[in-house]
């Protein structure tokens, strides 16, 4: 087996196996091979390429975590992921395996949008200089390098692919290339370079942490955005352009129409997607720079005070309330609301109506409120004279839903219409919802005592019905109940009972 010369420093593993091909005069099919099979690939290798890992650790006489800490894209690619990636593409290459996808899925997050080697002409003078040859830069490939961060130089794209099996034995010395970048090259991309290539020599160290709102967290704490308030996504995709400049970011295959429609997302509080290296590269530099306010200002007409309408609609309240009583008739609330042009507004927003709701409120426990049957019966005057409402049934306990009184019986709440026509249960009808006194359900009466009073109801109307259960369960449901008093049965309101 042929031993070759050790990789320089930030150089693929691909750019060492030509050098050897060069220094031995073989082909490339010579070298990489399977270990387990023994059969070697009729093409090149890809610049990115990293299966068989322990052969090439056999070839170049290194540690195999060694050369894929500092010679594969791995570093860089998984520098930003989530944990379980960066184990499956470390556990993948050492595997050296070539069927397996854990490191491919790896290498194409990190090579996304870049087609063609690049190089710098004062790295190939240097490498002449001192080695006699030159080689491929790892730092350089990698997206986001569009200068040599040694040099400041912007580098020059080749004709020659990253991705793909071509069987080339070309070295940077051997090719020419045209700038990577048409046009201005702001001076921060020197900056992006730089930090790529930290990146790509941090080794097998495990990613940072950039999960949630992280950079959302960052903007506030710079001065960016105002705390509880959105991003203006707009000004942000701007600003971002302008500091990194259009045709760079095109150039990185970083914009898809005409704007990045990312970079908003990185500032959401829970963006629920991977971000590329790059991109965390970017949004972190961006976010170093003078802080401008992004936070999101609505650009409609400003809210409008609800003080006048608020006045408004309390008086159409109380004028439609007076016209009633004056006709000696009672009304729901509902209908109250309805006629006076009220009913939209306090349903959805009655808690910035406090006019209205006081209104409603007063009316609700006044002589002049219609209620059904059984709540007249179960309206207990308070020590002030005034009447319970419905609400206050419920919360003492006097009245239950249908889904807490199908809980009470043990059934599924959808039964109890079926029971109700059945005669099996006597309901409230109040606002359009069925509504069921606590005691009758309470779990201490026998069964016996439901089916005696149901046999006293059966067949009468419904006002009627209201009167034979009070009768028959005045003793028996009053003593055993916790939310029903015997003394509550001696206030029943029985002449509102028609």
């Amino acid at each position: 087996m042929l031993l070759l010369a050790r990789p320089y420093p930030d150089e693929p593993l691909a750019s060492a196996l030509v050098r050897g091909c060069r220094h031995f005069g073989v082909a490339m099919k010579q070298v990489v091979k399977s270990e387990a099979s023994g059969e070697g690939k009729t093409s090149g290798m890809p610049l990115f390429g990293v299966s068989p890992l322990p052969h090439f650790a056999e070839l170049f006489n290194m540690n195999a975590r060694t050369l894929l800490a500092a010679h594969t894209v791995l570093p860089y690619a998984t520098a930003f992921s989530e944990v379980d990636v960066w184990n499956r593409g470390i556990a993948s290459a050492l595997a050296g395996t070539s069927s397996n996808r854990g490191m491919g899925a790896v290498i194409q997050s990190a090579i996304h949008g870049i087609a063609f080697r690049r190089i710098c002409p004062d790295c190939i003078a240097g490498d002449l200089s001192q080695r006699g040859e030159s080689y491929w830069r790892l730092s350089h490939q990698l997206p986001g390098s569009l200068v040599c961060h040694v040099h400041g130089l912007m580098l020059r794209t080749t004709q020659l692919r990253i991705a793909g099996t071509g069987a080339s034995y070309d070295l940077p010395q051997d090719c020419r290339g045209r700038p990577c970048v048409v046009g201005p090259m702001p001076d921060i991309w020197l900056r992006v370079a730089t930090l790529v290539a930290e990146l790509s020599r941090r080794g097998l160290e495990p990613p940072f942490d950039r999960a949630g709102s992280f950079y959302k967290d960052m903007a506030i704490q710079r001065g960016w955005l105002r705390p509880g308030r959105a991003v203006n996504g707009e000004l942000l995709t701007t600003l971002f352009m302008e500091a990194f400049g259009k045709p760079a970011l095109v150039a990185c295959a970083l914009v898809r129409g005409s704007q990045p429609s990312w970079v908003p997302l990185m500032l959401h509080a829970s963006p629920g997607t991977p971000f590329s290296t790059l991109k965390h590269i970017l949004m972190e530099l961006f976010l170093e720079g003078r802080p401008v306010d992004l936070s999101h200002k609505p650009s409609g007409p400003p809210a409008r005070s609800r003080v006048d309408e608020d006045k408004t609609l309390a008086a159409a309240f109380k004028r439609v309330a007076d016209a009633y009583a004056a006709a000696g008739k009672r009304a729901t609330v509902s209908a109250l609301l309805q006629n006076a042009g009220c009913w939209g507004a306090y349903r959805h927003s009655k808690e910035r109506l406090p006019r209205l709701r006081k209104a409603v409120e007063s009316f609700q426990t006044s002589e002049r409120a219609h209620r059904p049957q059984a709540l007249q019966l179960l309206a207990v005057p308070g020590e002030d004279g005034t009447l319970a409402t419905r609400q206050d049934l419920i919360k003492g306990g006097h009245l239950l839903c249908s889904q807490d009184s199908a809980a009470r019986l043990g059934i599924h709440w959808y039964k109890m219409k079926s029971l109700q026509r059945d005669g099996r249960i006597l309901s409230v009808r109040y606002a359009a919802r069925d509504w069921y006194p606590a005691f009758w359900f309470d779990g201490r009466v026998e069964a016996s005592h439901l089916e005696a009073a149901l046999a006293e109801v059966k067949g009468l109307p419904l006002a009627q019905q209201w009167m034979a259960m009070v009768r028959v369960w005045g003793g028996s449901v009053a003593s055993s109940s916790a939310s029903l008093a015997p003394a509550h049965f001696d206030n029943f309101r029985q002449g509102t009972v028609n």
